[in-house]
């Protein structure tokens, strides 16, 4: 099957434990604020987030809503959280990894790969081709959201 892949990496103005405190220990209240097509994320199990947390992720794009079930597959507390889409048209994985840089900053990279499955196969060029436009929009929306914490 084939899939794209994309990674991002970006310097953020913040130490790791408050970029972590955003995208990993927070993660269901504020990745609405970064991705405008969350509406809401709804935990299922829970908290605090760690590895096996679930959680609907429900999405309004191109004038369709719909609910993606997904689960945190890895947690490194103030250095990793990665998540998988449990089901849905496509197979996706998300990672964010951060690194302590220099003067308080942070080393963020961002990991997304994307497989289409089934009819959606189809979609396999379409989804190369938007995944990285996709991705750093979203990355900097995310990056733009932590800098802006005290």
């Amino acid at each position: 099957m084939a899939s794209s892949s994309y990674e991002a990496r970006r310097r953020v103005a913040r130490p790791p434990d408050v970029v972590f405190d955003v995208i990993g220990t927070h993660v269901y209240e504020h990745h609405p604020r970064w991705e405008s097509e969350v509406v809401e994320v709804r935990p299922l199990t829970e908290p605090p987030v760690r590895v096996g947390s679930r959680a609907i992720m429900v999405r309004r794009e191109y004038g369709r809503r719909t609910e993606v079930p997904y689960e945190v597959t890895e947690f490194e507390q103030d250095r990793k959280i990665a998540f998988r889409h449990i089901s849905g048209p496509m197979d996706f994985d998300i990672a964010f990894l951060l690194a302590p840089a220099a003067d308080g900053n942070s080393d963020l990279v961002v990991q997304i790969r994307a497989t289409p499955k089934g009819v959606f196969r189809l979609f396999t060029p379409l989804v190369a081709r938007n995944l990285p436009k996709t991705s750093e929009r979203i990355t900097s929306q995310m990056v733009a959201l932590v800098e802006s914490r005290p």
